[in-house]
C-alpha cells in the first residue's frame, strides 16, 4: 500500500526560494568562507546551508526578500562556523598524529615522518602546514575502523582500550593498531612524495 504524501506549502516555498537565490548564496559563501575554501568549495558550503535551512523549515516564515536574504546569510555564517570548527579539529588531530608518527610511542615502532618539530623559520612552518594538510587528507581517506584506531592512538589509548573499543582480544587489537598506523604512515609518505 502506498501513501500519498503532500509537501508542506511552506517547505515548497522555501525550496523554491533556495533555488532562486542560489547564486546570491554562492557569493555569500565565497565572502564568508575565507580560508575554509581551501578544503571545501562555495558550492559545498551552500549545499550545507541549504540542508540546514530545510531542516529548520518549521521555523521559516517568508516576510520579504531582504529578510529572507538576511536569514540565509545567517544560516551560511552558522554553517561556515561549524565547518571551521570541524577543520580546526581535523588540523589539531593531524598535528598530534604527526607528532605520534614522527616520535613513535612506547607500544609501536618509531614513526617514519620527520616533521622537523625543533626547527623554526618560514620554510619549516610552511612545510609543517603542508604536512598537516596531507595528514588531514590521509585521515579522511582511511576506513572508518582505521580512522577510529588512529584517533584512539592519538588520544593515548592503550592496546587494551583499543581492544575494548573494537571488541577484540589484545593480540588482535595490537595487530589492528599496527596495521592502521602503518597504513596512515604509508599513505602519508605517498601523498607527501606526490606533493613534493
Amino acid at each position: 500500500m502506498t501513501e500519498s504524501h503532500e509537501d508542506n506549502p511552506v517547505d515548497e516555498q522555501l525550496k523554491r526560494l533556495l533555488v532562486e537565490h542560489r547564486e546570491a548564496m554562492l557569493r555569500m559563501a565565497g565572502k564568508v568562507g575565507g580560508g575554509l575554501l581551501r578544503h571545501e568549495t562555495a558550492e559545498d558550503l551552500v549545499q550545507g546551508a541549504q540542508l540546514h535551512a530545510l531542516g529548520v523549515a518549521d521555523r521559516f516564515e517568508y516576510v520579504g526578500e531582504s529578510a529572507f536574504l538576511g536569514w540565509i546569510r545567517q544560516l551560511i555564517q552558522q554553517h561556515v562556523a561549524r565547518r571551521h570548527e570541524y577543520w580546526s579539529a581535523q588540523k589539531r588531530d593531524a598535528g598530534v598524529l604527526l607528532r605520534i608518527s614522527a616520535g613513535g610511542d612506547e607500544e609501536s615502532e618509531p614513526g617514519g615522518i620527520d616533521i622537523s618539530a625543533s626547527l623554526t623559520g618560514p620554510a619549516t612552518f610552511a612545510d609543517r602546514r603542508e604536512q598537516i594538510l596531507i595528514a588531514m587528507q590521509v585521515l579522511e581517506a582511511l576506513s572508518d575502523r582505521d580512522r577510529s584506531i588512529v584517533r584512539c592512538v592519538r588520544e593515548g589509548c592503550s592496546t587494551v582500550e583499543i581492544a575494548e573499543e573494537l571488541g577484540l582480544g589484545p593480540a588482535a587489537a595490537e595487530k589492528a593498531r599496527t596495521r592502521a598506523m602503518n597504513r596512515f604512515k604509508k599513505a602519508f609518505l605517498l601523498l607527501q612524495k606526490r606533493s613534493g
